[in-house]
């Protein structure tokens, strides 16, 4: 086995144990990290001009963030949950075009939102009773 299927392979184990482990709150912070990990990978493919790994890795952003909506309550989350909707529409908008394109610039547009929104999903306490 080479190192980089090994190194795939131990990173899907250790998600997998997370994910199984985690409160609804560290479920949304985990997505995030994920897009990260992924979009940077997208960023990489660009560079190199694989339109494989940049396809792969932009569709699975979209993915996350399609998670992300529905989680959304839009009743009870008022205008709030529609903004997050309307944000991640964006984002999607973007992805598509920086697939389309090629283009780092999308791609980075989204990682900043994804980033200003984890820092700030991140600093929201906790609801008592989840840990």
């Amino acid at each position: 086995m080479n190192s980089k299927v090994a190194i795939t392979q131990y990173q899907q184990l250790d998600l997998e144990a997370r994910l199984a482990s985690a409160n609804p709150h560290k479920l949304v912070s985990l997505l995030f990290q994920r897009a990260a990990v992924r979009l940077a990978a997208a960023e990489a493919g660009i560079i190199r001009g694989d339109i494989s790994v940049r396809t792969n890795e932009i569709n699975g952003v979209i993915e996350i963030l399609s998670a992300l909506r529905s989680a959304l309550d839009l009743d009870a989350g008022g205008e709030l949950a529609a903004n997050l909707r309307d944000l991640y529409d964006y984002m999607d908008s973007q992805l598509l075009e920086a697939n389309r394109r090629s283009s780092q610039a999308h791609i980075s547009e989204v990682k900043g939102l994804l980033g200003e929104l984890q820092q700030a999903w991140d600093s929201m306490p906790q609801v008592d009773g989840v840990s």
